[in-house]
């Protein structure tokens, strides 16, 4: 995901990074398109890659999963999986529960807060289903792509729900303008410069000096001589104004960007 930063007032918001579980490849385009294909019966390569990058599975297969997009919201794309995989054809119990959420952010400049939650019934065998507690485990929702933990019990395997709230914060309206600050020259700086010059000024009236004994009688070799000493001064003079007068001017470039935040609340079910 492509990370730039926006200061909104004197403060900078940074198009927040997935956090640091996600695993690689996961993106908002991903998930997105994953919530997509799950209002489809077409092979559902988003959701493959999904479960493949999260479980960290082999090859999956249409008989492997299932998964059911999180409604309703327009700021915020998810999906409940729930998959069995790894199994070997033949193998009674090779395969490996994996069962999780993912959600991302619709816009771009955005992150994600609140929580999700993941529930399932209890396959409890001493007691009916409907009088078993409920197993329950939730999330911090972060960045702008979040991936639950795999969870690993198989309960969570056979009946999953989540439900899931919080905001999203995003930033539009993005302007940006450029502006030269000046930067006044120290004294130490100043002191530096005059100092140059005067050894400068020394320096040419030495060799004026010199110019005029060597020109003796000679008026045309003085006054070629005044005139180099005249020029050595101008340029003396010169530089101690670029160093001494004048300020360095910075060039500095600030974008402002509008913060909107937007409440949400979805769900999603993903029970036989």
């Amino acid at each position: 995901m492509a990370v730039a930063s926006l200061a909104v007032g004197s403060v900078a918001l940074t198009a927040a990074p997935a956090t640091a579980g996600t695993p690689s490849g996961v993106t908002r385009e991903l998930i997105a398109n994953s919530a997509r294909g799950t209002f489809t019966d077409d092979n559902d390569t988003a959701t493959k890659t999904l479960i493949s990058k999260v479980c960290k599975s082999g090859t999956v297969t249409d008989e492997d999963y299932t998964s059911r997009t999180f409604l309703s919201s327009l700021d915020v794309d998810g999906v409940l999986v729930r998959a069995y995989v790894d199994r070997q054809e033949g193998v009674e119990n090779s395969g490996r529960y994996c069962t999780f959420a993912a959600l991302a952010t619709v816009a771009p400049y955005a992150s994600l807060s609140g929580t999700v939650t993941i529930s399932a019934d209890q396959l409890d065998r001493s007691a009916r289903v409907s009088e078993a507690a409920p197993l329950s485990t939730s999330f911090t929702l972060s960045g702008d792509v979040y991936v639950t933990d795999p969870i690993t019990d198989p309960d969570y395997g056979f009946s999953p729900t989540g439900v899931a709230s919080g905001a999203v914060t995003k930033v539009e309206q993005a302007t940006t303008s450029t502006s030269r600050v000046s930067t006044p020259k120290s004294t130490a700086v100043k002191s530096k410069a005059l100092a140059s010059y005067k050894r400068s000024i020394a320096s040419a009236k030495a060799k004026l000096s010199t110019s005029l004994k060597k020109a003796g009688a000679s008026s045309s070799k003085k006054s070629a001589a005044r005139k180099a000493y005249a020029a050595r001064k101008k340029a003396a003079k010169a530089t101690l104004h670029v160093r001494w007068s004048s300020d360095k001017k910075t060039v500095v470039t600030t974008t402002v960007g509008k913060t909107t935040t937007n409440p949400f609340s979805i769900s999603a079910d993903n029970r036989f």
